[in-house]
């Protein structure tokens, strides 16, 4: 389940108090990239992730795709597959040939795909603040891209993450990249493409075992 870490976003319901409690430039941005959000269907994504460690000073890269739509997401990383429907999440490790089902749980202190879209994200403790401005190389046209800044942080400590970062574009309110620091001295930065209102072919939200290999044992860890 180390992957899960991977969608540290943001775009929730938010109400008059939260923002009050939170520096209202960075109110105002996510307001509207929210607003921005909600005309969606869905998101296909992909990304490239860089993981480094400070107390080894390693790193490590790799590149995932996936889809959201909703509370439900699936995303296909280099060693492994993780779906879930709203309910429930299956992980498939592709070299343990193994699946393991467990109940989709919003308080675990992870940060997980569908909190882009959960109501009570922020809610749950979460403080943000704008940071600053800052201009990007420009794609194929040579137009730079001016993105805001924004870092949250955690109300309490029982989060396996100490802050994050976000950048939004601007122009688009779409979130470019982000940075995680965990609590045990290691950065995840990851850089993102989304493509809003995509074609998604088949239900990809649950594991469907005919698509997968025959050997694959199902472990099913959900409470009955």
């Amino acid at each position: 389940m180390k992957y899960l870490l991977i969608f540290s976003l943001f775009f929730v319901c938010f109400n008059v108090q939260i923002f009050a409690q939170n520096d209202l430039k960075a109110q105002e941005i996510l307001f509207e990239a929210y607003q921005k959000y909600k005309t969606y269907k869905n998101i296909r994504i992909s990304f490239n992730t860089k993981v480094t460690n400070f107390e080894t000073n390693k790193t490590f890269a790799y590149d995932a795709k996936g889809f959201i739509e909703g509370v439900k997401y699936f995303i296909e990383y280099p060693e492994e597959t993780t779906m879930s429907d709203g309910k429930s999440i299956w992980n498939y490790p592709k070299s343990k040939k193994n699946v393991k089902i467990i109940d989709y749980n919003p308080n675990d202190g992870m940060l997980t795909p569908d909190e882009i879209f959960r109501e009570d994200f922020l809610k749950s403790g979460l403080t943000y603040k704008y940071i600053k401005s800052e201009t990007q190389q420009g794609d194929l046209t040579g137009k730079p891209k001016v993105l805001d800044v924004i870092d949250f942080f955690p109300k309490e400590n029982t989060r396996k993450y100490s802050s994050f970062r976000v950048w939004i574009d601007s122009n688009t309110k779409l979130i470019t990249s982000w940075q995680v620091n965990l609590r045990n001295n290691s950065q995840i930065f990851y850089t993102i493409k989304l493509t809003p209102n995509d074609k998604i072919i088949g239900t990809p939200f649950y594991f469907d075992k005919t698509k997968f290999p025959k050997d694959v044992k199902i472990i099913d860890l959900r409470k009955k």
